[in-house]
């Protein structure tokens, strides 16, 4: 073997390692993020003998858990085809296309403005992506006071003693010169600790950038969501959607796909109007003439229905990558208490597959249930995708974030249209609310992360009982029709097994380590304290997050 040929195999080698180093580190820096004070119920895990909580290890299966009845009768009619289709999948079996006349009308704009194949867009693209992957919401004001002050405090005492100054002798003149020389320190520093939120706005370049950037990867992932309702509930067609954050008019297309002539009236929301301009040429047959639209009944507005009026009801409500977006926390919850008053039927929300963004849904989780508690005449539970209504187990003994990875189609912005387009993954987390109430039907647990191999699969659960197991499937244990099954599923996906009510084990022992009990211990004192009463008041750990500052978003964009 040649020089170069160990060289070239050694630079790849160093390559994948430093990649692999690059994504390791990203992804502590996502958990880093994490607030720890969340207003979140009281975590209900399982407990052994001595009163420690049992770690989510590999465990055996409880007894008589094996692949539904019913669909042991279809797999044995169909052993081949079941089950590749088998109905825990959640996911469509192909990538969806994109609608040609989407990318033909955002391709059309990007070309006037003489983007197609621009570099300076291909690289405004990926900044945006980055600015969404540490993006952060907007701290409290009293927070950064108390952390001022705090700083002033710290600052003022040491500086005094590093300068043995006496500061009751000085005159107050002095006095006040150096209160001032302090404070502007402190507030200097806090302002370089503390994550700087600044509002994005999509005019122009920067919503042409936004399209090319985010057009594909919303339509799918919605498409996806609608796919799952569509399948778990199938007597549901909503005759009117309210998107509200509606942008480049994503979940029309999403909505159309599934549900296509049952949908009489879009009724889209977003306080840009150059963002609706736009989702309006995007939805036209001809973006020479916006006013004449592909479908029936689209509606774009400003500002939100008010919710008083009984006929302000919609089927369906959809806000996608709208929480992030806020410049509160008080309009934040002001905003889901407002789309749960106007939903009839399913509520969506969506947001980005990071720390922060799952942070957002789990606090517009326990707004819903806040209102429930304090209005019991109007129902609603979760629909998907949590299993059940207790603690995140997976936040509560690993401190990682649920989302989901999802695989889109690129939006084709090189001269070269037509010879195939590539594929790219991202994550995403996401929330269905449904009011009324939860029916009583078989219980499934979900798939959270998978390991397949040839003869064995390892499945990390989130089962109904608010547990997050792990188990190792093979063709032997359960049963190799259930083992079929598994093997079609990805993270995301039911696994088509009751889960019983009382999870009676077989003869072994649950198994536990003196870690678990540390760590579970020390995060459910650190995440539970608060009681979900005190969702007006969450507090945000600024000591953990990194600085980003967005002062400049637009700037760079252009």
């Amino acid at each position: 073997m040649s020089a170069s040929i160990l060289s070239m195999k050694c630079l790849r080698r160093c390559g994948g390692l430093w990649s692999y180093c690059r994504i390791t580190c990203l992804r502590y820096q996502q958990k880093r993020f994490l607030q720890e004070k969340i207003a979140l119920p009281e975590a209900d895990f399982e407990k052994d003998n001595k009163g420690r909580l049992i770690a989510p290890v590999i465990r055996p299966l409880p007894k008589g858990v094996d692949l539904d009845p019913e669909m042991i009768k279809e797999c044995r009619n169909d052993p081949q085809r079941y089950p590749k289709h088998h109905a825990g999948l959640m996911h469509p079996d192909k990538v969806p296309h994109l609608p040609k006349l989407m990318v033909k009308n955002a391709r059309q704009l990007l070309a006037e403005k003489d983007l197609i194949s621009n570099a300076l867009l291909k690289e405004s693209m990926n900044r945006l992506k980055e600015i969404y992957s540490k993006r952060q919401p907007p701290i409290d004001r009293r927070i950064i006071a108390a952390k001022t002050e705090a700083i002033e405090e710290e600052m003022f005492t040491a500086y005094i003693e590093k300068r043995n100054i006496n500061f009751e002798e000085l005159k107050d003149d002095e006095k006040d010169r150096l209160k001032r020389k302090v404070q502007n320190m402190a507030t200097r520093t806090c302002k370089a600790t503390t994550h700087n939120w600044k509002p994005i706005e999509y005019k122009d370049y920067a919503g042409l950038v936004y399209m090319a950037s985010r057009l594909t990867l919303n339509y799918t992932v919605l498409y996806r969501i609608f796919y799952e309702i569509n399948k778990l509930d199938k007597d549901f067609s909503p005759h009117a959607v309210l998107n509200v954050g509606s942008g480049t008019g994503s979940a029309v297309w999403a909505a159309n796909k599934i549900w296509a002539d049952e949908v009489y009236e879009y009724y889209n929301v977003d306080t840009s109007t150059y963002m609706n301009d736009l989702a309006r040429k995007l939805l036209s047959k001809d973006i020479r003439n916006p006013l004449e639209l592909v479908m029936n009944g689209v509606n774009f507005r400003q500002s939100l229905p008010s919710p008083k009026h009984k006929e302000n009801k919609f089927p369906l409500v959809v806000s996608a990558y709208l929480l992030l977006e806020q410049p509160s926390m008080e309009e934040r919850l002001n905003l889901i208490s407002l789309l749960w008053d106007l939903t009839d039927n399913y509520l969506v929300l969506v947001e980005h597959g990071t720390t922060a963004g799952y942070q957002l849904i789990l606090e517009a989780r326990e707004m819903i249930f806040k209102l429930r508690a304090e209005y019991p005449e109007i129902e609603g539970h979760v629909f998907s995708p949590c299993t059940h209504e207790k603690v995140c187990p997976k936040l509560q003994l690993w401190k990682s974030p649920c989302t989901f990875s999802i695989e889109y189609r690129r939006l084709n912005i090189d001269e070269e249209f037509g010879q195939g387009d590539s594929k790219l993954l991202e994550r995403y987390s996401y929330v269905v609310l449904k009011k009324g109430k939860k029916k009583e039907d078989k219980r499934f647990p979900r798939l959270t992360g998978v390991l397949h191999k040839t003869n064995h699969s390892h499945c990390h659960l989130c089962c109904p009982d608010g547990t997050l197991r792990q188990f190792v499937f093979t063709e032997q244990k359960p049963s190799r029709n259930l083992f079929k099954c598994i093997k079609r599923c990805s993270p995301g996906d039911f696994i088509p097994m009751p889960w019983p009510e009382t999870d009676v084990d077989n003869d072994s022992e649950n198994i536990t380590t003196d870690n678990s009990e540390n760590i579970t211990s020390d995060n459910s004192e650190n995440i539970t304290t608060e009681n979900s009463e005190n969702i007006d008041y969450i507090e945000q750990n600024t000591d953990k997050e990194e600085v980003e500052n967005d002062e400049n978003v637009d700037d760079n964009l252009k």
